[in-house]
């Protein structure tokens, strides 16, 4: 957990302590809790990645009126609580503007970005 101001950004740490640090923020509505295979994945990748509760969600205080903007200042507080001064940044489906946002608001700190869309079958046709 890190305080910002008067709310509490939950999170989870996943990987190794010192592998390549990256922030992966989750689509609407996802937490900081990941599947065991997904957990055993990051494991292996020589990540060290910090999953956050957006504000709202899982343990973490709501924010009223922010904005996808808002995320930024929230990554840049967890990065410093982390140690850390450069970090990639990944968001899967509603996460993925949230990622944009942080490349866009932090660009001396973010050193990529990735954006993930799920894909699913056409269940409707018309």
């Amino acid at each position: 957990m890190v305080r910002i101001g008067d709310r509490m950004l939950m999170y989870a740490v996943y990987g190794t302590a010192g592998g390549v640090p990256a922030l992966s923020l989750g689509g609407t509505p996802s937490t900081r809790w990941k599947r065991p295979e997904v957990v055993a994945t990051i494991e292996a990748s020589g990540l060290w990645m910090v999953m956050p509760d957006r504000p709202g969600y899982g343990g973490s205080t709501r924010q009223p009126g922010r904005s996808v903007a808002s995320v930024a200042s929230d990554a840049a507080a967890l990065a410093d609580s982390l140690g850390w001064d450069r970090f990639a940044v990944t968001g899967g489906s509603g996460g993925g503007p949230h990622a944009l946002a942080c490349a866009a608001l932090l660009p001396d700190r973010v050193a990529a970005t990735s954006r993930r869309q799920m894909r699913t079958a056409n269940c409707c046709s018309g």
